[in-house]
């Protein structure tokens, strides 16, 4: 089962896709275009309505974005997320987790990518979301800065000599 939303010319804007299980309707897909039919978002969800993937796509070009993939590990949720530069070369890529209706936390390594797809940044982040080390190189590979972040700033509010959690 499909419901789409045309404007008045009849050019579609938005479509959700629905599965009957168990005698109810199930969200499984949603997608956005823009006013010239190109996708813009496409989403889709799996069991208990949790999304599953989501990925954007640029208005002119219709070439990707963003696209972050979902995943469970135990009862912790994960977002792999890469971001795109308008040519296609990858300009980001991290990890969150991602718990269900609360703010993605970052957490391990995320890479920043010049347009040429050489590192630029990157940030790294303990597993729970504290800020660890940061790197940036200029466009020769020369490495610019290289900042860790010592352990009391790391952890907020904790007190020298407190151990590491």
């Amino acid at each position: 089962l499909a419901i789409a939303m045309l404007t008045a010319d009849g050019t579609r804007r938005s479509e959700t896709t629905f599965a009957l299980e168990r005698g109810r309707a199930q969200r499984v897909g949603a997608k956005e275009f823009s006013a010239n039919g190109l996708l813009l978002r496409d989403q889709v969800w799996g069991p208990a309505d949790e999304l599953v993937r989501d990925d954007l796509y640029f208005a002119d070009s219709g070439g990707p974005r963003r696209t972050t993939r979902y995943q469970r590990q135990g009862n912790e949720r994960w977002a792999e997320v890469v971001e795109y530069f308008a040519s296609g070369q990858v300009a980001f890529r991290g990890r969150y987790l991602a718990p269900p209706r609360a703010p993605q936390q970052p957490t391990g390594p995320h890479h920043r990518f010049d347009a040429q797809g050489t590192l630029a940044a990157e940030s790294i982040y303990s597993a729970t979301g504290k800020l660890l080390r940061e790197r940036a190189w200029a466009a020769d590979g020369q490495l610019m800065v290289d900042d860790a972040i010592d352990d009391a700033t790391a952890q907020g509010s904790a007190k020298p000599g407190a151990p590491n959690q």
